[in-house]
């Protein structure tokens, strides 16, 4: 892989885990990132990746 950079294709697997992440917790329920402690965006991350790579 060329590291130097330019290459979308690089980084789409990591993007699109991240934009599907964001959709699952707070945008298909109306919530705002926001609206959470450091805490709980913590562990509502960890919950739903044990629960979506377990």
């Amino acid at each position: 892989m060329n590291s130097t950079g330019g290459r979308c294709r690089n980084n789409a697997r990591c993007e699109s885990m991240w934009v599907r992440m964001k959709e699952d917790l707070f945008y298909s329920r109306n919530d705002q990132p926001g609206n959470y402690t450091i805490a709980e965006l913590k562990t509502k991350t960890w919950r739903y990746d044990m629960s979506y790579w377990a």
